[in-house]
């Protein structure tokens, strides 16, 4: 394959990328995109025509500088609300497997994380993306700056707002970058805080299910890896036939709400 093919368009003209990276920096904020760009004109200067690589570090200068102008976006319009109130949230794991979170608005994306991989049994320590409404929210990590639109240190509601992320809206959150544990998160509802209430509050689904490994015990543990239902004891081994999970399934995620976790 061709480099051009590999990159899904026409090579641009070292005119064309001269011309557009100079105007991006004399609008960036950001020292390290400067320095990308300086460097980058540097090799151009050099040659008659762009390789392939010098195309590739165009992208990546274009694709910094859409990160820090959707982060000042978010940054410039975020308010903190006069009302402080509920979310509740409908997270779908997989078929049938699914939480409800009323949550308070006031919650950082960071814990709300958090919420959402205990309840589910995630294996801890691994990264993660929100992605609502094209803007992601992720930690700080190496290079996240081309990850992500903004850290995960903000609050849900004010983001929310920012964003137009409303009641009726759907987006995803994304679990352990290799496997690419995804769910669909639905914002279901707005309510008044009550007081009665602790937050978060979580439900699940109640339905029971046979391990579709075995057929006859009750399933507990949801393999993303062979995507089977599974009891306690065919967790523990391989499904050989099939062709996946032949060394042991894996990532293991709990079905129900209050199920423990596989890792705990």
């Amino acid at each position: 394959m061709k480099n051009n093919e590999k990159l899904g368009k026409e090579i641009p003209s070292k005119e064309k990328i001269i011309g557009e990276i100079g105007e991006i920096k004399l609008k960036t904020k950001e020292h390290f995109v400067k320095l990308l760009i300086s460097q980058l004109e540097n090799d151009l200067n050099k040659k008659s025509k762009p390789s392939y690589i010098e195309v590739i570090e165009f992208e990546r200068i274009k694709n910094l500088f859409e990160k820090e102008n959707r982060r000042n976006m978010i940054k410039s319009s975020l308010k903190i609300p006069e009302k402080e109130q509920a979310y509740v949230f409908k997270i779908t794991l997989a078929r049938g497997i699914w939480r409800t979170v009323e949550i308070h608005g006031s919650t950082l994306f960071s814990k709300f994380s958090s919420i959402i991989q205990n309840t589910f049994g995630h294996e801890p320590a691994h990264l993660y993306e929100f992605e609502l409404n094209k803007y992601k929210f992720g930690p700080k990590c190496d290079e996240w700056e081309e990850i992500f639109d903004n850290l995960d240190n903000i609050r849900l509601d004010s983001a929310l707002n920012s964003i137009g992320f409303k009641v009726g809206k759907s987006g995803k959150f994304k679990y352990d970058f290799g496997e690419d544990i995804d769910h669909t998160i639905k914002l279901v509802g707005i309510k008044k805080l009550k007081e009665d209430v602790k937050y978060p509050k979580i439900e699940g689904n109640k339905e029971t299910y046979k391990c579709e490994n075995c057929k006859t015990q009750d399933a507990v543990f949801y393999c993303h890896g062979c995507e089977n239902k599974l009891c306690e004891k065919c967790s523990e081994g391989t499904l050989k036939d099939s062709g996946h999970c032949i060394e042991g399934h894996y990532p293991l995620l709990s079905i129900f709400q209050d199920s423990k976790s596989y890792w705990t």
